[in-house]
């Protein structure tokens, strides 16, 4: 337990928050489901990575961002195979109510990974912001396929 709290205080202070521990957990990785590239899940709860996002899979826009999809999902599952994995729930959900985490394994959170990897984009909020998603993945004529 005191292993978990220290891990705890540790994720905080590396993630720029204070010493004071924040709601984590530390499980397997088996344990976690992989939904797609920013979405995981737990038995029957869901949770969106924080401040990322990749390619659609159930919805994508077009068929380069369903591939660049699975190829992410693909990634996130080999990040945390076998491995211990810190969920650091910041607190807020999106509007779906999923609860916004980040994974954090070793001292790396995987959704820093997956950016510096070109398989997920830091996320804005906005319709502007969501277009500028659909440029990114799928090219000036993304409307086309739609």
């Amino acid at each position: 337990m005191l292993d978990v709290l220290a891990r705890t205080i540790a994720v905080g202070a590396l993630l720029g928050g204070s010493l004071a521990p924040s709601f984590a957990e530390t499980v397997g990785g088996e344990r976690i489901r992989i939904v797609d590239g920013d979405t995981i899940a737990i038995g029957d709860q869901r949770m969106r990575l924080l401040d990322i996002d990749t390619p659609e899979i159930d919805s994508p826009r077009c068929d380069v961002e369903e591939d660049l999809g699975h190829l992410a999902a693909e990634r996130l599952s080999r990040l945390i195979a076998d491995r211990l994995v810190v969920i650091d729930r910041s607190g807020t959900h999106d509007r779906w109510g999923r609860p916004l985490v980040r994974l954090i394994v070793g001292d790396e959170d995987i959704g820093d990974i997956l950016v510096r990897e070109g398989l997920a984009v830091r996320w804005e909020p906005g319709r502007e912001a969501w277009e500028a998603r659909a440029r990114h993945w799928c090219g000036d004529d993304w409307r086309a396929e739609e």
